[in-house]
C-alpha cells in the first residue's frame, strides 16, 4: 500500500502525542504498511481477523498493535475511506476493542456516545467491504 507521506507524518505526530506512545518512524511505518496489506486482503475477501493473528502476521506485540491499527484507520479516514481496523476483533468477544468506537469513530464523527456500539461497528465493517469490493 502506498502511503501518502504528508498524511503519514500527521498520523505519526498524533500517535506520538498520546500518553505512553512514542512510535519510532521507520518501525511504525513498516508495521502500518504490513497491517494495511493484511487488512486489505481481508476486506477484499469480506473476512475479519483476530488481534493475535494480525500481531503474528506483522511481527508486533500487544503493546504496539493499537497504535498500528490506529495509524492504518486514521490514514484511511483522513482520505474519506472507512476504518480498516473494523475488521480486527478480540477472540473472546468477536468484536473490536473498546477504543474502536470511543477513540476512533468518535474522533471522526462516525459514532455518537449513546449510539449502539455494535451497530456503529457493523456499519463500519460494511463500509470497509463495500470500499474494497471489486478492487
Amino acid at each position: 500500500m502506498q502511503i501518502d507521506e504528508e498524511l503519514f507524518n500527521e498520523v505519526l505526530a498524533e500517535q506520538r502525542a498520546k500518553e505512553g506512545r512514542n512510535p519510532q518512524r521507520d518501525t511504525y511505518r513498516t508495521r502500518v504498511e504490513q497491517a494495511y496489506d493484511v487488512l486489505i486482503e481481508k476486506a477484499k475477501r469480506e473476512e475479519t481477523i483476530y488481534y493475535g493473528e494480525l500481531m503474528d502476521e506483522i511481527g508486533t506485540g500487544r503493546g504496539y498493535i493499537g497504535s498500528v491499527l490506529g495509524g492504518v484507520s486514521r490514514l484511511e479516514l483522513k482520505q474519506g475511506r472507512p476504518a480498516l481496523s473494523a475488521l480486527v476483533l478480540q477472540k473472546a468477544t468477536d468484536h473490536p476493542g473498546d477504543g474502536f468506537c470511543e477513540n476512533l469513530l468518535a474522533d471522526f464523527g462516525l459514532w455518537e456516545p449513546g449510539e449502539d456500539r455494535d451497530a456503529a461497528w457493523e456499519r463500519e465493517v460494511q463500509r470497509v467491504y463495500e470500499e474494497w469490493d471489486d478492487r
